[in-house]
């Protein structure tokens, strides 16, 4: 309660207490034991406080927007490590938890991730729309046509050569971050404010149909259906139209 504790930062206020309960357990160990139900209690307090200066923080607040002009990444795995490792009342580098918390700020913005998840969204159901209502057919005849061959050479023109490599990169390794936040799950347990549940369900979620990441995964397996059947209606096959050199 001094004026120094008003101040703390959460994370000065998460190491404070893992020190606080390494000294008590010492005292236990010395015969100290009306510290015990305190030292239980502290335990407890830990994931609450471990959210706070992660995932509460200025940090990661910074990092969940989309404020820098140009896509960013960085590693959660370090940080969630060392988060762990907290909870764990394991022994962790205090200058390294705060210096992977910077990095969380000035690297990461999942707006920008969740922006262009958006964009793909858009233009992949733009397209499929195009591909798939086409009138009349393309192939009447079931066989390729002067004019599917013109669409042919658009299809591996743009998505074989273009836009199909860049997604697939794109979302490749935004998956190492859809596994990182998964993994939060796991550390927290349903310490989670329902706030973070309900955002989590609806933004990155996995498993969740409705979420924004399955919703990107599941418009490029649609769009992929699309041109199967377009394909399929002027005697191509999808397979060898991908692998054929370009």
């Amino acid at each position: 309660n001094s004026t120094l504790g008003r101040v703390q930062t959460h994370s000065q206020r998460l190491f404070y207490e893992l020190e606080w309960l390494k000294r008590g357990d010492r005292c236990v160990a010395q015969g100290e034991a009306w510290l015990t139900p305190i030292l239980l209690e502290k335990r407890q307090m830990l994931p609450a406080l471990a959210w706070n200066a992660t995932l509460a923080g200025p940090e990661w607040q910074t990092a969940m927007g989309a404020s820098l002009d140009r896509t960013s990444h960085t590693e959660l795995t370090p940080l969630l490590d060392m988060t762990q490792g907290l909870l764990e009342q394991a022994s962790v580098d205090r200058a390294l938890f705060e210096q992977q918390l910077q990095r969380l700020g000035q690297q990461m913005r999942l707006g920008l991730r969740r922006d262009a998840w958006q964009q793909i969204r858009l233009t992949l159901i733009s397209a499929g729309e195009m591909v798939g209502q086409r009138q009349p057919p393309v192939c009447l005849t079931g066989q390729p046509t002067a004019r599917s061959e013109r669409v042919l050479a658009v299809f591996r023109r743009f998505y074989v050569q273009g836009l199909q490599p860049k997604w697939s990169r794109t979302l490749a390794q935004d998956q190492t971050l859809i596994e990182a936040f998964w993994r939060i799950d796991a550390l927290f347990e349903a310490r989670m404010p329902l706030s973070y549940q309900n955002w989590y369900q609806q933004v990155l979620n996995p498993t969740a149909s409705a979420s924004e990441w399955q919703r990107t995964r599941s418009a490029l397996r649609r769009h992929a259906q699309v041109w199967d059947a377009f394909l399929k209606s002027c005697g191509y096959r999808l397979q060898d139209v991908l692998q054929a050199p370009v």
